[in-house]
């Protein structure tokens, strides 16, 4: 009874933290379970009386323990032919990329993916040692540590991206919880009575829990990783929209010796999930200078030099385009979400400076006024592509209930195209149904009467200036920009951000969100800007 109270427990834990990924993982998460339940059953096997029972058992547990990188996703070639520093090495990118990433993960880095797979095989892994004993009875010490890093399983996706119904989802991790801790001491003919107690429980827990909820909670998940880190500070790029969660005190975190003025980007969020948006994947090919000018390329270009100060961070932050930093780092540098962005394997903290050759041009009004809507479509589909809910009463939007929308750029007589394999008729018809329909017809106004692109972003930026207020603790929603945008028009640059690049997107223009840190202040005795934590920002 205990087992089977034990792979229940596994098993909704495996299925919750499966969502963090938007792939399909139901294989691997079977074969982790599978090989969960090995390392229970030959841990019990350890001190049979015969010898080759126990050498069995051992290595049954030693198999299984390394079948869970292949079955997470590493190749299984790096194991059979032992290497060992090129698995450690992906480990090591996937745990780097780590904070980068909001769930559910829709990025293509394989080696991240394989990462979020391994600590569930972890966690399920040490679960089943903790039962591994060869008395009668495991005893409640030894379930208690097996029960902790199953509910790490299953809550840890539930604090990082809320569930469509969170209470029910804790009333089943009550009910399975107590019927493993309490499976030795009720009476197999008791079990049913003492299920059913554990459901009354949490239905009296459905029934209190809204009454009792708190506006803010008690200990904030999503701020652990903006936390300060020692005497220094770092942040979450994830677009929240909840409240401002980031340090917001006045601290100097950077300095950035500069020609021109920019804004110092950490990262892109160029993919749009149907909720917000996100990093699509760890190095993009395409270069966002494509069809530039060689006379733009020299006029724009310039050398940044970046020091850190009460910062930690994994960004290389730059500005426009990046190329690789100098000098390069220890471990390993990691291209970021789009092209002209990187990531530091080691994190970088107070004191760490490096040289960073960026092109971020900032062309004038009359030349974005005359610029042409000819944009080369095989670079910048994606940033045209929108992720929308399937239908108006998608709850929670996710990869399995959210389909691609293209859009066409600017000044086409059509509006969204084929995507997917879909045609562009089954695409219209899931734009018009998804919820995101009345921000496509807001779009579809704005664009009436302007006949640039610089026109409609104006367009869209007069919008976005008149009858919305700047609040660091908006109201949200299911859907928190269409709840900004159509409902309480109240928000800080996430929303505005986010809310305008969706209606750019739908309007034909290439756009996406970035995050980063507004100017600073310049300082003339340094010749550089400082940069505090007040200048954190997300702008499109």
């Amino acid at each position: 009874m205990v087992l089977s109270a034990f792979m229940v427990l596994a098993i909704y834990g495996s299925l919750r933290w499966a969502t963090m990924l938007a792939t399909a993982v139901a294989g691997r998460v079977f074969g982790l379970l599978a090989l969960t339940l090995v390392i229970a059953l030959a841990g019990s096997w350890r001190a049979a009386t015969r010898l080759a029972a126990r050498v069995a058992a051992r290595l049954a547990m030693l198999v299984a323990a390394l079948a869970l990188f292949p079955v997470s996703g590493f190749p299984l070639d790096w194991l059979v032919r032992l290497r060992i520093a090129r698995l450690a090495r992906a480990i090591g990118n996937g745990l780097a990329s780590l904070p980068h990433v909001i769930v559910p993960y829709h990025g293509q880095q394989p080696a991240t993916a394989a990462v979020i797979m391994l600590g569930a095989g972890v966690l399920l892994a040490a679960a089943a040692l903790a039962l591994c004993t060869s008395r009668p009875r495991i005893g409640q010490g030894r379930l208690l540590a097996a029960a902790i890093p199953l509910v790490v399983l299953a809550i840890v996706p539930s604090a990082l991206a809320e569930p469509r119904l969170p209470g029910l989802h804790g009333a089943i991790l009550l009910v399975a919880l107590v019927a493993f801790l309490f499976s030795e001491r009720v009476p197999a003919a008791r079990a049913g009575g003492a299920v059913g107690f554990a459901g009354a429980a949490a239905v009296v827990a459905l029934v209190l829990a809204p009454r009792i909820e708190q506006a803010q909670p008690w200990i904030n998940v999503k701020a652990l990783g903006t936390a300060r880190i020692g005497a220094a500070e770092r942040f979450s790029w994830a677009q929240t929209y909840g409240p401002l969660s980031w340090p917001h005190v006045g601290t100097e975190v950077m300095t950035v010796q500069a020609r021109f003025r920019s804004y110092w980007k950490a990262e892109d969020l160029d993919l749009f999930n149907g909720r917000a948006w996100v990093s699509s994947s760890v190095g993009a090919g395409w270069q966002t200078t494509v069809g530039v000018s060689r006379s733009s390329l020299a006029r724009w270009s310039e050398s940044l030099t970046v020091t850190l100060k009460d910062m930690y961070s994994n960004e290389i932050i730059a500005a426009g385009v990046a190329s690789a930093p100098q000098p390069a780092f220890s471990l390993s540098l990691l291209p970021g979400s789009a092209a002209g962005t990187w990531i530091s394997a080691e994190t970088l903290g107070p004191g760490a400076s490096y040289r960073v050759e960026v092109y971020a041009p900032s062309p004038s009004r009359a030349q974005l006024t005359n610029a042409p809507a000819s944009y080369p479509m095989n670079e910048l589909a994606p940033e045209l592509q929108l992720l929308l809910p399937a239908a108006t009463d998608s709850r929670q939007p996710t990869a399995s209930a959210s389909e691609p929308v293209q859009f066409m750029p600017f000044g086409s007589r059509q509006r969204v195209s084929a995507s997917g394999g879909a045609s562009a008729a089954t695409a219209t018809a899931l734009l018009r149904s998804s919820p995101y329909a009345p921000v496509f017809r807001l779009a579809e106004r704005l664009r009436a009467g302007v006949d640039t692109p610089y026109g409609y972003v104006r367009a869209a930026m007069r919008y976005l200036s008149r009858g919305f207020t700047y609040d660091q603790s908006p109201p949200t929603g299911t859907y928190p920009l269409l709840t900004f945008l159509l409902d309480s028009h109240e928000g800080y640059c996430q929303q505005f951000a986010g809310a305008m690049a969706l209606l750019l997107r739908m309007g034909g223009i290439p756009a996406r969100v970035a995050a980063g840190f507004t100017t600073g202040t310049y300082d003339s005795s340094t010749h550089s800007y400082v940069v505090s934590d007040i200048d954190a920002h997300t702008w499109v």
